[in-house]
């Protein structure tokens, strides 16, 4: 995967090569909050849903041939699914979706939280 570093008031925001492509998703990393900037690598990042990880994230979308180099491999390197679809929509699960439940956020949202 081809990512380029730009500027930003985010140090270390990292942009995928795809940021010209309007009809896919733009990928891209911001490494704040990450686990490693903490001194106990092993401290628990807390929040007020008590989710902790994602486990998982499905983006659904129309199709897109060709779908960029960047959208391919993130695919393949990541914990993310691309699927088909006539609708956008995002599902991301938590914590291994452990607890069998789901939000969902349409018709306002293209998003589903499950956990």
């Amino acid at each position: 995967m081809i990512l380029m570093k730009v500027s930003s008031h985010v140090t270390g925001t990292i942009v995928g090569n795809n940021s010209s492509v309007i009809n896919e998703p733009i990928v891209f990393k911001m490494p704040v909050g990450a686990r490693s900037t903490f001194p106990n690598k092993d401290q628990v990042l807390q929040n007020p849903s008590g989710f902790k990880n994602i486990s998982s994230l499905c983006m659904k979308m129309p199709p897109i041939f060709p779908r960029s180099s960047t959208l391919k491999n993130l695919g393949r390197l990541a914990k993310i699914s691309f699927e088909e679809s006539e609708s956008h929509l995002m599902e991301i699960g938590f914590d291994g979706e452990n607890y069998g439940k789901s939000k969902v956020f349409l018709p306002d949202l293209p998003l589903i939280i499950k956990w």
